[in-house]
């Protein structure tokens, strides 16, 4: 290594030795170094991070891991692939002009992600009559469930089916003991079984006018065009379908996996030959059955790939036979035509413009355009046939036009938007340009 060097004559007979401030090694390079921060400690399931690393010589630096089960690099882009740690290293290789760059190391630390376990079984009562039932979970893994009761004289589980046996109380215990990328998780509900029978449901249909008064322990109501009432009934694993007058037209479904079973339905749509579309939330499917209630086909299937589908909520059916689900567990929609071939999604987990959180109600406009219930952000979130965003309706609050964990959304013939307002035990009715007009009650 030798410093440059050179000199210049400032007066007769004295010069002054002027120092460069480049380091120039034996060979004629030069030397350079590398600046790389500290990584934060990530979670698993953590979006990439971009790392901007930069070298004195101004040419590009490049990296490595030490272990890829913990985190790949693509370019300057670090994707988290487990929990564990990790050292990533900054290199600069040289050129003509310099020499390689001393390694930079840094630890990057990835922790465990929670599972966010929860569940859609509120622990409404049961009769010692109802018979098994599947109380559905929402987590962020796909690691199995263990379900326990704390009062077997109560209800009894078996695998992740429960029954109800006795008259009384119990807890349902839901776990996940986690692995290497996930914490463990556990989740209990409440659970009463009563010998007698329960009060009967009762709800209100206007004219010609969506359900405007919803208290019930169903899913969502579906009504066509000639008043035929369909009602998913995820405590019996059934749908019931009702005449307009409100007698029993038929029923159909039952417990369990195979083609035509049921574990808790939430929600119905027709199509336009009379065909109903069940969300089969258990089996993260949709189940298409016959004016006459035999089983068609099925589509989607447990997944977080285009395609498949995680905790299905509700669903909706446009003019042109596209077929539009909500997932809570990813905060999307998917669309599939009517024989099930997945077309597109739309709708990522979040809080910004055209993000959803826990994903519930769906409708469409006369338009085609798509009106999404987002509890988790207190608001309904409207799309257009294509999944480009438009407008949120609504903020969190007990106001005029604010909402506490919304859940369904329905529209009127002349666009109105009514939608079930469950933490401020009402419906609030919006124009269909987002304008609140009235609550009921």
């Amino acid at each position: 290594m030798k410093f440059l060097t050179r000199s210049k004559t400032l007066f007769q007979g004295l010069s002054i030795l002027i120092f460069s401030l480049a380091v120039v090694e034996s060979n004629g390079q030069l030397s350079q170094t590398i600046t790389f921060s500290p990584l934060s400690t990530q979670t698993f399931n953590a979006v990439p991070i971009l790392l901007t690393a930069t070298a004195s010589s101004g040419l590009p630096v490049t990296y490595i891991s030490s272990n890829t089960a913990v985190g790949s690099i693509r370019g300057n882009v670090l994707t988290i692939e487990g929990a564990g740690t990790c050292i990533i290293t900054a290199k600069q290789a040289g050129d003509a002009t310099y020499n390689a760059a001393p390694d930079v190391p840094q630890t990057l630390t990835v922790n465990k992600a929670s599972q966010g376990l929860t569940s859609n079984f509120t622990g409404i009562p049961r009769l010692t009559t109802d018979g098994a039932f599947y109380p559905h979970a929402i987590y962020n893994s796909d690691l199995p469930l263990t379900y326990s009761s704390s009062n077997t004289s109560v209800a009894t589980v078996s695998g992740n089916q429960i029954t109800p046996v006795g008259a009384g109380s119990t807890t349902i215990t839901f776990s996940q003991a986690g692995d290497n990328n996930f914490l463990s998780a556990t989740s209990t509900i409440p659970l009463t079984v009563n010998n007698q029978a329960l009060s009967p449901l009762k709800f209100t249909i206007q004219g010609g006018a969506p359900v405007n008064e919803l208290y019930s322990p169903l899913g969502n109501i579906e009504v066509d065009v000639n008043g035929m009432i369909y009602v998913p009934n995820p405590s019996l694993n059934q749908v019931v379908v009702l005449n307009p007058n409100g007698t029993v037209n038929k029923t159909f479904g039952s417990f369990g996996t195979n083609d035509g079973d049921l574990m808790g339905p939430s929600d119905i749509a027709i199509d336009a030959s009379g065909n109903m579309y069940v969300v089969n939330v258990g089996n993260n499917r949709i189940d298409v059955y016959s004016p006459s209630g035999t089983f068609l086909r099925k589509f989607g299937g447990r997944g977080a790939s285009s395609g498949k589908l995680l905790s299905p909520n509700s669903i909706a059916i446009d003019g042109s036979g596209k077929v539009f689900v909500t997932e809570r567990s990813t905060g999307r929609v998917s669309v599939f035509n009517t024989t099930g071939t997945f077309l597109y999604a739309f709708g990522t987990g979040g809080s910004g413009n055209g993000q959803l959180s826990l994903a519930r109600g769906i409708e469409l406009d006369a338009s085609g355009n798509v009106y999404v219930v987002d509890p988790g952000n207190s608001r309904v979130v409207v799309f257009d046939n294509s999944g480009n965003f438009l407008r949120n309706i609504g903020t969190f609050g007990s106001g005029n036009g604010q909402f506490t964990l919304p859940k369904y959304v329905k529209l009127d013939a002349s666009g109105n938007i009514y939608v079930t307002d469950d933490g401020n035990a009402r419906v609030q009715v919006f124009d269909n340009a987002g304008n609140f007009l009235s609550s009921v009650p």
